[in-house]
């Protein structure tokens, strides 16, 4: 549905407003579209500081809310992950209700938090304040969003980039917070109708959320390597659990690497919009990678077709056509 500016920002604090009653009462979901809702908000409101002069304090008021949001929403997201980890490794039950069991402990005490930060930020007189202004409606609010969707890709390229071949948690973390936040201007573009790129989008949502699992992933790996246990026994049993996880942890940076020139395809598309010609680093780093790819024999070819077209579409080496999507099985856990 097409929405102006105005109305954009109106229908997401809004959004927020009506959840909050929700997060106070800890409610796992309302936590996690609060989440979300915060990200568009920064995302928004440095537009409508083009006007108002008192944005920047309402953005770190956002962006407060949305650190103690996202510790609360971490740790759900890990208890699901232990929940479902218990059907997979029942010769590691003791384990995994230990761990869970810490877990909690530390969800009651990030959910206190948050009910203190939300007093302390007072986010309902926030929201009552800026549902009263209005953005801009010119073409100075359509240039600003075209510049920022720019320089986010330009980010999310770089780390992209630096995220391919082996994996590193850093990189990997660093690519979805970049490619998160493009994907979050692209939608802005989107509901406003300045620019509609569903497939853009699609791709970018489907990284994002490849990225977001290896990072609970690896977040589950680190807080068992600090499992304190004495016992032998228990010792092997965390071992056993951390290979089985640092083995999903590696098919999904697979996957990642082998999805990685659609998404480079996706960020091209965006740079050629906001007007910002892309590197040919990132395909030519990609070839070099997934020909050495173990079991990728049947792939490579495919793959490495798509990014020789890309190359020839755009001078530079930046692909221009919208990418194509395909059939994905990511993890239940992120949905966003």
């Amino acid at each position: 549905m097409f929405l102006n500016p105005s109305a954009l920002l109106d229908a997401n604090l809004g959004k927020l407003a009506t959840a909050l009653p929700a997060v106070r009462m800890a409610d796992v979901d309302a936590v996690h579209d609060a989440r979300i809702l915060t990200r568009r908000l920064r995302e928004l409101l440095p537009l409508a500081g083009q006007i108002h002069s008192d944005a920047g304090e309402a953005i770190e008021q956002i962006t407060a809310a949305g650190r103690v949001l996202g510790q609360v929403r971490e740790l759900d997201v890990l208890d699901e992950m232990l929940r479902s980890l218990e059907t997979r490794a029942r010769f590691a039950a003791v384990t995994i209700s230990d761990l869970r069991r810490h877990v909690r402990e530390k969800q009651d005490q990030a959910r206190r938090q948050l009910v203190k930060a939300l007093e302390h930020s007072d986010l309902d007189a926030l929201v009552r304040q800026w549902r009263l202004r209005r953005p801009q409606k010119s073409g100075a609010w359509a240039r600003a969003l075209r510049q920022r969707i720019g320089r986010r890709a330009e980010q999310a390229r770089e780390a992209g980039a630096r995220a391919v071949g082996v994996y590193m948690p850093n990189r990997s973390h660093r690519a979805r917070i970049r490619i998160k936040k493009l994907r979050y201007a692209v939608e802005i573009a989107a509901d406003t109708q300045i620019w509609l790129p569903p497939r853009v989008l699609k791709e970018l949502r489907r990284a994002q959320s490849t990225l977001g699992n290896l990072h609970d992933l690896q977040v589950l790996v680190e807080r068992l390597e600090r499992l304190p246990t004495a016992d032998a026994a228990r010792v092997r049993e965390v071992e056993w659990l951390v290979d089985l996880l640092r083995a999903d942890v590696e098919t999904g940076h697979r996957a990642f690497v082998q999805r990685a020139p659609k998404l480079q395809a996706a960020v091209a598309e965006c740079e050629h919009w906001s007007g910002v010609r892309g590197s040919a680093a990132w395909p030519q780093r990609m070839s070099r990678v997934l020909r050495v790819m173990v079991g990728s024999a049947m792939l490579v070819p495919t793959v490495l077709n798509v990014i020789d077209r890309a190359r020839t579409r755009t001078p530079g080496g930046g692909p221009t056509a919208r990418v194509r999507g395909a059939a994905d099985s990511p993890s239940p856990i992120r949905a966003v």
